[in-house]
């Protein structure tokens, strides 16, 4: 990885990858090596994957709001997790963007998603998290709002396993020691690659993994909250109310939310009509009764109430399909 030296305006926040900042991010990837990220295969790829709710990303911003460093992350099946723990070439990010749009992608599908989140659990598989541009930056600053960003997007899911590749000992290290990552394979090394310069197809990689019992067995870990299992909703929010509510927590307004979705702002209300309605039937007892009887109306207060049970409940925006087959909620949060 490179670390460009550019100034570094504190404090640092992160926020959702959003399909606009795409190319971005394939610039900033671009600088740390073609091997492991494609620009052009990243424009081609993620604002499909980000679309479909099968791709998550999150972006590391200064106080300026100059990109510093990203993190991006895609659930994938269990077929493809069972091949790599056998071993497997290198550069494995690369290669699951290069398959991520065809008939062997090893990219979950939102269906599968909403399965595996009520049956099995999911495995994530992480593209990218470093510090491609920090420059001057502090890494430990930087590292904290990758996770801090990580963990916002994955609680809620059944996660059973998280892996990544780490490239030389170094960053093995970082991952083992620092976090309890477990080293499952060793990819490539001296007879790897032939093509590539005699510095890199030299340089071993690793499968690490960090799963739900790794964590667990650790009095703290930064990560464990993701893996807090996957209780069942009990709204069964639709994909499109899913939406609503998770642009809403992040404080965006209604016409914000109509800019944002791509719909018209009569949309939006009616999407919070029907989620107010939905709230009222799956849990009576959240909105209380005026003093004559009556519902709240449908305002600030309601709205309030709906946002700080989502909160605390995570689990309400995730896809999520009842073993039954019963779509519970249909697709990612989009």
């Amino acid at each position: 990885m490179t670390n460009q030296q550019t100034a570094c305006h504190l404090p640092l926040t992160f926020r959702e990858l959003k399909p606009c900042d795409i190319a971005a991010a394939a610039a900033l990837l671009g600088t740390v090596s073609e091997e492991h990220h494609d620009p052009r295969l990243i424009l081609q790829v993620w604002p499909q994957l980000l679309a479909n709710g099968c791709l998550s990303g999150v972006l590391i911003e200064d106080a300026n709001g100059a990109l510093v460093s990203l993190g991006a992350s895609v659930f994938v099946n269990p077929s493809f997790v069972q091949r790599l723990q056998s071993g497997s070439e290198q550069y494995l990010a690369a290669r699951i963007t290069r398959t991520a749009l065809s008939n062997r992608s090893p990219v979950c599908s939102p269906g599968g998603v909403g399965a595996a989140n009520a049956g099995a659990g999911l495995s994530v598989f992480v593209l990218h998290s470093g510090l491609a541009s920090v420059g001057a930056c502090p890494v430990s600053a930087v590292m904290t709002q990758l996770m801090l960003g990580f963990v916002q997007r994955y609680v809620g899911y059944n996660i059973q396993q998280i892996l990544v590749e780490a490239f030389g000992d170094e960053e093995r290290s970082m991952y083992v020691d620092g976090s309890a990552f477990r080293v499952v394979a060793i990819l490539g090394g001296p007879c790897a690659q032939r093509s590539q310069p005699d510095s890199i197809r030299t340089r071993r990689s690793y499968l690490l993994a960090l799963t739900r019992r790794d964590a667990s067995d650790l009095p703290i870990h930064s990560l464990l909250p993701i893996f807090g299992g996957s209780a069942v909703p009990r709204c069964s929010f639709s994909s499109t109310e899913q939406a609503v509510l998770v642009r809403a927590l992040d404080g965006c307004t209604d016409k914000e939310l109509a800019q944002e979705l791509g719909v018209g702002l009569s949309t939006i209300k009616k999407r919070w009509n029907c989620i107010f309605d939905r709230v009222e039937r799956c849990l009576p007892t959240l909105l209380p009764l005026s003093t004559l009887g009556h519902r709240l109306g449908r305002g600030v207060q309601k709205r309030h109430l709906i946002l700080r049970y989502a909160r605390a409940h995570p689990e309400e925006l995730r896809p999520y399909c009842a073993p039954d087959a019963t779509v519970i909620n249909r697709s990612a949060p989009s």
